[in-house]
């Protein structure tokens, strides 16, 4: 299964379902197509939008700028789970796996002289997780909604005998944020919980 949510386009190809599903992005109008199949249904709304804040607030925002985007996705899919009896299986209505409802991004920026510096958020609400269980059998959980900033600061010698040196320190995931799955929509009861740390990054560029 592959899903861009910020492009609203999914394909879920379903053991035993037959399902695949493709959305269009969408302004005032929506756009779903389903292929072929059925029991499968997504619709996604997803509005971009950059500026530049310099024109806009005069000399005083000169080289600062901002990009954002939101899009909101409805999807539900058949899962038809095998039992014990032979070709009797469960069918469950469940969402896409790895599918937010929402899921926004926001980039604040300033660029001026050689000096650049960037923060930036995304957010995704909760989604139905997909984890390997017993027998490496599929297992789904829902997992808790994610904030994750990042930030970066470089700078270009415009002058002198550095002229076209450049200098850049990331960080990734500055606010750790853990992975979380629970179980029976009940908060309480965590099954998963995973930290992947902070990165950090310095990099060093020459333009001849």
């Amino acid at each position: 299964m592959t899903v861009d949510a910020r492009r609203g386009r999914s394909e879920d190809h379903d053991a035993g379902a037959g399902i695949a599903v493709e959305a269009q992005p969408r302004g005032e109008s929506a756009g779903l197509a389903v292929v072929p199949g059925d029991g499968a249904a997504l619709a996604t709304e997803h509005h971009p939008g950059r500026t530049d804040l310099h024109g806009r607030a005069g000399e005083a925002l000169d080289g600062f700028g901002f990009f954002g985007s939101a899009s909101y996705t409805e999807s539900t899919v058949k899962l038809r789970q095998p039992t014990a009896t032979p070709n009797v299986f469960n069918v469950s209505t469940i969402t896409v796996p790895g599918l937010s409802d929402w899921v926004a991004n926001a980039e604040l920026y300033y660029e001026k002289n050689g000096f650049q510096v960037r923060g930036s958020y995304r957010y995704r609400s909760g989604f139905l997780g997909e984890v390997a269980g017993l027998s490496a059998n599929p297992t789904f959980r829902q997992a808790r909604p994610e904030t994750i900033i990042d930030a970066q600061i470089g700078y270009e010698f415009q002058n002198g005998p550095l002229k076209g040196l450049s200098i850049l320190l990331q960080g990734k995931n500055l606010t750790d944020r853990p992975f979380v799955t629970f179980e029976n929509g009940d908060p309480r009861r965590v099954i998963d919980y995973q930290r992947y740390g902070r990165d950090f990054y310095l990099g060093l560029s020459y333009k001849f």
